[in-house]
């Protein structure tokens, strides 16, 4: 989903999709896009929402409905659009409205309800335009040069605006070509969690200049929306919730020599904001985050004292020492033994593939995001104290997530519209979800270590089809697997034990055993009994799955489930194609990946004996010793 932000500092929350009738297949990826004319309003005034839809794919859409609804308890609807969306097309429109006149103070959003259909089913999204209404506190810098809503702001050309004390409230800049000089004082704010309140307000501005000024406690301190040529030199920028926003085709700026600290972004490059400078900048507690944005020049910053590394259209590279980690359209790249922590994300790749990202310890921020990257590999890295761990999404495929410690974050992995990932033998304890698959079909999870989760251990949702779940250990959650709207996955071999709900599954029809005597799935809380035998369970002696499925709901159950808890079987070292002996096939399969790595075209997991990611002498040397075996 296209998260944006505009003046209003606006982002973009995705509820999730709701079927009103059957299930397709394949549910389009949509995504939405809008902002409002203004940061923030006051009482009376009127304003405009302006919002994009697009159908990404793959399948065309017919949109139907879209209703607006407003704070103020009014909604307007705009009905029978009935217009047809190709894959790669968009909708655009906007809406004017009027605060009103008795309005306080708001902190809230506008919520649109989209409403399109797929062949024959309907389906509905919601997205949220967050709007501020302030009837008080807001200084302006106004288009004829005046100054309004204090007098600590001087000018003697209309030209250089400075600070003769400290400032409480923000600050909207109506004029180009000016230099707002802080001279060491203080703006602040009172952002305590909620509301989109600028410090300094640069949307639609051209070649304004603010510096030497320190800036806190607001949403973000300085907002540049469809801006460029603006320069924000040595500011002190702290307690944010981002520090520098850059949104809407924000190009030319350059930010230097600012301390940017203890905010939860520090400065934010979003929604195509290209070729940009971001020099000389310390960061402390937080860091940069990069949202589709390309062509920026990021050199010679510090993360907690070590560098920044950012990278662009770079291959063959492994990066050695930095504080933060950003690649973008980068290939064959290595990201190992790196303390990343204490900021905002530990590793963003963008566009970025055959990249390994493996034994870095990342904790007290969010961890690593992947943005349409593929065939990349995170491994044996501990991720912990942090927001969410490992965030896979929009067209990320092919991506191998596994032997990772992951405990006490928000989330633990996320996989949003991607593919044929695999997840495996992670340990993944003490978040609030375990593992998540929103829009995504066709990956495995599979040998995970999954406790003490807050919310559910595994969920599937909006369409997730087709994903393969066995061999985990899915204990003491508060839910263990949730199924919404997402059907014919296969759910096997896992133990599901202690766990508050067991299973959930809502409008959802899946495969819940591998069939007969492969057996099903271990329920701490199944009372069936072992008396009989065999694909009917009807001939004589027990075999260690019950007499009687576990049912779930009228269209799911398992058929075979297990008496006791499911224990992979026991693998002989060299045994590559799992036969149950080492011979000459195996033999065969290793000279085949012989020189591979995890990125690696020829990479096989399974012939990579000594769990050191690189298939090489070593595990020769085990196929060797122990030829012959079998069990």
């Amino acid at each position: 989903m296209r998260k944006t932000v505009s003046g209003i500092m606006l982002i973009l929350i995705s509820l999730g999709i709701l079927a009103i009738t059957p299930l397709v297949e394949s549910l389009p990826i949509i995504e939405f896009e809008g902002y409002t004319d203004k940061p923030q309003y006051e009482p009376a005034e009127t304003g405009t929402v302006y919002f994009w839809i697009y159908n990404l794919g793959p399948d065309s859409i017919l949109l139907r409905n879209i209703t607006i609804l407003y704070p103020w308890y009014s909604n307007r609807t705009i009905a029978n659009i009935d217009i047809a969306l190709p894959k790669d097309g968009n909708y655009s429109n906007t809406d004017n409205f009027t605060i009103p006149n008795d309005s306080e103070e708001v902190h809230s959003s506008i919520q649109f309800q989209i409403l399109y259909s797929v062949g024959s089913s309907t389906f509905s999204i919601w997205e949220f335009i967050s709007i501020n209404v302030i009837p008080y506190g807001t200084i302006y810098i106004r288009a004829n040069g005046s100054v309004e809503g204090t007098d600590k702001i001087t000018s003697t050309d209309n030209v250089t605006y400075t600070f003769t004390g400290d400032i409480n409230g923000s600050i909207v800049v109506e004029r180009d070509n000016i230099v707002i000089d802080g001279a060491g004082h203080m703006e602040q704010g009172t952002f305590q969690g909620s509301g989109n309140i600028p410090g300094i307000d640069l949307s639609n501005r051209n070649n304004v200049t603010i510096k030497n000024t320190i800036i806190q406690k607001f949403y973000d301190s300085i907002h540049i929306y469809d801006s460029s040529n603006n320069m924000i030199i040595g500011n002190n920028i702290t307690n944010n919730f981002i520090g520098i926003l850059l949104m809407g085709w924000s190009s030319n700026n350059s930010m230097s020599g600012n301390n940017v600290t203890d905010n939860n972004n520090g400065i934010y490059l979003g929604s195509s904001s290209n070729h940009n400078s971001v020099s000389e900048n310390t960061f402390f507690n937080d860091g940069l985050t990069v949202w589709n944005s390309y062509g920026n020049v990021v050199v010679d910053n510090l993360v907690n004292g070590r560098p920044l590394v950012y990278l662009e259209g770079v291959s063959d590279y492994a990066v050695d020492d930095a504080g933060q980690v950003i690649l973008v359209n980068c290939n064959n790249m290595l990201v190992e033994n790196l303390d990343l922590s204490h900021t905002s994300v530990c590793v963003q790749l963008w566009g970025t593939s055959n990249t390994k990202i493996s034994e870095n310890n990342m904790t007290n921020g969010d961890g690593i995001w992947i943005y349409m990257s593929s065939n990349n590999s995170i491994s044996g890295n501990n991720i912990t104290d942090g927001g969410i761990a490992i965030n896979i999404d929009s067209l990320s495929n092919d991506n191998s997530i596994s032997g990772n410690n992951i405990a006490n974050n928000g989330d633990g992995i996320w996989i949003f519209w991607s593919s044929n990932n695999n997840v495996s033998g992670n340990n993944i304890a003490d978040n609030y979800y375990g593992v998540g698959l929103v829009s995504s079909s066709n990956n495995s999870i599979s040998g995970n270590n999954i406790t003490a989760s807050n919310d559910y251990g595994i969920y599937l949702g909006s369409t997730s089809n087709n994903n393969s779940v066995s061999g985990n250990n899915i204990a003491n959650n508060d839910g263990g697997i949730r199924l919404e709207s997402s059907s014919n996955n296969r759910v096997y071999h896992n133990n599901l034990v202690g766990n508050a709900i067991q299973i959930d599954s809502y409008d959802s029809a899946n495969t819940w055993d591998d069939g007969y005597p492969s057996d099903g799935n271990y329920w701490s809380d199944y009372t069936g009994t072992d008396l009989y035998r065999g694909p009917y369970q009807n001939e004589t002696g027990s075999d260690g799955i019950g007499d009687s499925p576990y049912i779930i709901d009228e269209n799911n159950q398992d058929n075979y489930p297990l008496m006791n808890p499911w224990t992979p079987t026991p693998k002989l070292v060299g045994d590559i194609n799992g036969d149950g002996i080492v011979d000459i096939k195996d033999l065969v399969l290793f000279i085949k990946t012989f020189g591979s790595y995890p990125t690696h075209p020829r990479w096989n997991p399974e012939a990579d004996l000594n769990d050191d990611y690189k298939v090489d002498i070593k595990d020769l040397v085990l196929v060797i010793k122990h030829f012959g075996e079998h069990i």
